[in-house]
């Protein structure tokens, strides 16, 4: 179960949860060739998934669930390496919203 927010005594609203990094994650995000390895393995995986999945398509009359599954799969793989590859967490500029009265 989670815990509430905690509730600020001056807005009256709940407090933004702050993520903690534990050490590895923040080794990771600073490590470029770490993020280059996994990234492109991450995009080397997907496209050896996905083809396998579309060999299985163009050889078969009929189209089963399984190759239709391993295509979606291929795709999500390198779609992982591509967001590990790209960073955009860390490109994020967060601005805060307006107050309104």
């Amino acid at each position: 179960m989670s815990e509430p927010d905690a509730v600020s005594a001056e807005t009256g609203r709940a407090a933004p949860r702050r993520s903690v990094d534990s050490p590895m994650r923040r080794m990771v995000k600073n490590c470029f060739a770490c993020r280059i390895v996994s990234g492109t393995g991450l995009i080397a995986a997907g496209a050896y998934v996905y083809m396998f999945g579309r060999r299985a398509i163009k050889s078969s009359p009929v189209v089963g669930f399984g190759s239709i599954t391993q295509l979606a799969f291929g795709c999500g793989l390198f779609a992982m390496g591509v967001v590990i590859l790209v960073d955009p967490v860390d490109k994020m500029i967060i601005t805060e919203r307006p107050k309104s009265n």
